[in-house]
């Protein structure tokens, strides 16, 4: 999956938010926009979630991804509700058959070396590793670079402003996904303010590492 452009093309940094109303999405594009962030990644973790895909997609200006995807059918569910691809947080087998025979880009999550070079043999050269703390972080990802150079990386678990540059100035590390931009508890509180800020640092250090 990597002879064609991709929705991600060019992203550094892809927020993962967690809805409760679908409807405070707008405010949350709104802020990320304004820190210079123009993707988002929708959890399917709620029952809002593909209303929130909807919305974010009618709303313009930012790229709309749907994450935490487990069952094939919510492929099509993504789809239909308008996201430009998708994320997940394995690499089984069905739900990486749904997204290929949608012709959908889609980024399956690995943990193993195994895991990867699968996921490779399918077409998957973009992949997310998943939970990367836990893995190893930045080692991790040199030592799948290290035997699949052809594999790029987005990082997700525990990713945080404070270890972003660690991760980002990996070469085979093509992004990072993470909640630390717009957790739960400020959308709730509606402070897409402090949303803002934390994507505008999190983009003046994504564009540091080039």
């Amino acid at each position: 999956m990597s002879s064609r452009s991709m929705p991600w093309d060019g992203a550094r940094i892809v927020p993962m938010v967690v809805l409760d109303d679908a409807h405070s999405v707008t405010g949350v594009i709104d802020a990320l926009l304004l820190g210079g962030i123009s993707v988002i990644e929708i959890g399917l973790r709620t029952p809002v979630a593909l209303e929130a895909i909807a919305l974010a997609a009618e709303h313009g200006g930012i790229t709309v991804a749907a994450g935490t995807l487990t069952r094939p059918e919510q492929v099509w569910h993504a789809i239909d509700a308008g996201a430009s691809f998708g994320l997940a947080p394995s690499s089984t087998h069905l739900v990486m058959e749904a997204a290929l025979a949608a012709n959908w880009p889609f980024v399956p999550a690995i943990a193993t070396v195994t895991e990867a070079h699968s996921a490779l043999d399918r077409g998957f050269t973009f992949q997310k590793v998943y939970p990367a703390d836990l893995l190893g972080a930045e080692k991790f990802a040199r030592s799948i670079g290290a035997v699949l150079p052809d594999i790029k990386l987005l990082p997700s678990g525990g990713v945080s402003e404070s270890n972003l540059e660690s991760y980002l100035r990996e070469p085979n590390v093509f992004a990072v996904t993470g909640s630390w931009i717009a957790p739960q508890e400020l959308i709730s509180a509606g402070d897409f303010g402090e949303i803002a800020r934390r994507a505008l640092r999190a983009n003046d250090i994504a564009s540091s590492c080039g």
